[in-house]
């Protein structure tokens, strides 16, 4: 099934680079806002902010339904919007929408390794770019990650720059902060025993799938 042609840009600099940050300015994202700076954070979000990103969401998978998967995926997303934060089941959104295999192998991969970080937890660009083995490539993960069609399903919110900062988010880092709030998420900073360490399938020898594995600490 193609995917619906859903601008939502998420650009990010290499965030294995500390000092990327303050290289070049900040990008300015599909919307025309400048992202804030790596070391601070939005103000607390609020309620506006929430239902917009799930509008977005609701309407992308609008665009994508027509199979029982994407049926059952609406279904998730309305109780996830009434604060019933049920564990998503990634086999329901591969099946559901990654069936497709027109699109970009790196996008393809960056999405469906970040499956593996569950509401309330976080991860990094850099940790992504080292799941889909691109080590480096934090730059690049992030531009996947602004190719996806089906926020809050594809929970590419979750991902923080290196220093565990909001960046990127092209209906605003409110919005992130908010979806993270929602789910239970404190920022300023994130607790770290919550961030998701992703692996590479190959460094996993038990690993039947493509997807990544992921390590909660």
């Amino acid at each position: 099934m193609p995917s619906p042609e859903i601008n939502w840009t998420d650009r990010t600099v290499e965030d294995s680079n500390p000092t990327a940050m303050h290289a070049k300015p900040m990008p300015i994202n599909a919307l025309g806002e400048r992202p804030a700076p790596a070391h601070t954070n939005p103000p607390a979000p609020s309620g506006d902010a929430l239902a917009k990103a799930i509008d977005h969401a609701r309407r992308a998978l609008s665009a994508a339904a027509g199979n029982a998967d994407t049926q059952a995926l609406q279904r998730w997303l309305e109780g996830y919007a009434e604060g019933a934060l049920v564990p998503l089941e990634p086999s329901l959104v591969i099946r559901g929408l990654l069936a497709d295999a027109s699109a970009q192998r790196l996008r393809t991969a960056v999405w469906r390794a970040l499956l593996a970080v569950p509401h309330g937890h976080w991860t990094t660009y850099g940790d992504l770019a080292r799941a889909v083995g691109r080590p480096g490539a934090a730059q690049a993960v992030g531009q996947a990650l602004g190719a996806n069609p089906w926020p809050v399903v594809i929970p590419c919110h979750r991902v923080l720059n290196a220093r565990g900062c909001l960046h990127g988010f092209a209906l605003g880092l409110e919005c992130k902060r908010a979806l993270l709030s929602h789910e239970g998420l404190a920022l300023d900073p994130p607790d770290p025993t919550r961030r998701v360490h992703l692996r590479a399938e190959c460094e996993v020898a038990s690993a039947r799938t493509k997807t990544a594995v992921c390590n909660v600490d």
